[in-house]
């Protein structure tokens, strides 16, 4: 059985499983402190040209430069810009790494046009510090990148839609276990230790995850949570990222 197949005791709700599949582009991490600024990362220090300013939170203090992804390095999808890079950070002041701060806790950038000559981007990150973050500070992580098919999130608001399973607790865990939507990611559907923030009565209903970053043996979100980032389609095809919603959760 391919991993989209759907099994017979969902033979009611295949139809409507099937109709939500989506593009999703996974990716794997792995230790490289010589990869270039202007490539995809987690961690290390980022793309950032001598005229643009270093992202501050709502104190005035750096942010944590969490990651950034070269659209150029990634497999083609329609709904992602071709070129450019996208990078994010959150607040490595803060407990809750800015979670709680939606004016200053975290920050979204995007530079459509790159420039690949070092000495026009800055490079002083060393000096910068932070007591709080979900990996080691002077670790940094190239991105593989693979493209998928994926069907909705039993983590995902709008799941009771498609399917209900009542009480039956074991269909919703084998879903679950079929159709996994954790890992890090890219577009597609997300996945959440609590509650999806979105719901069908707030402002973010209509928002798509844009990047989700997992725990695993070396990122740590609280208690081996997960953190993602979602976006309005229509924003993400202006490439207007300064209306992101930045989620993590941890059991």
């Amino acid at each position: 059985m391919s991993s989209l197949d759907i099994p017979e005791k969902y033979a009611p709700y295949a139809d409507a499983i099937k109709a939500t599949i989506k593009k999703t582009i996974k990716f794997k991490l792995q230790k490289n402190p010589d990869l270039k600024l202007w490539q995809s990362k987690v961690g290390g220090s980022p793309y950032l040209p001598l005229n643009e300013p270093y992202p501050l939170n709502s104190e005035g203090e750096p942010l944590l430069f969490l990651a950034q992804v070269n659209f150029a390095e990634l497999p083609r999808i329609e709904d992602f810009p071709e070129k450019g890079i996208l990078e994010f950070y959150i607040d490595g002041q803060d407990d809750v790494m800015g979670l709680d701060n939606e004016d200053g806790g975290y920050k979204v950038v995007y530079f459509e046009d790159i420039e690949e000559d070092e000495s026009k981007l800055r490079r002083e990150f060393e000096k910068l510090t932070f007591p709080i973050g979900p990996f080691e500070e002077e670790v940094c992580y190239g991105m593989e990148f693979s493209l998928e098919d994926q069907y909705m999130s039993i983590s995902d608001y709008r799941f009771e839609n498609i399917a209900n399973f009542g009480d039956d607790y074991d269909m919703y865990d084998d879903y679950n276990a079929l159709y996994p939507a954790h890992r890090h990611r890219l577009w597609g559907y997300p996945y959440f230790t609590q509650r999806d923030p979105r719901t069908s009565e707030n402002e973010f209903k209509d928002y798509e995850l844009l990047f989700q970053l997992d725990s695993d043996e070396n990122i740590i979100w609280g208690d081996l949570g997960i953190a993602a980032f979602f976006i309005k389609p229509d924003d993400l095809k202006k490439l207007d990222f300064t209306n992101v919603l930045y989620n993590w959760d941890c059991t």
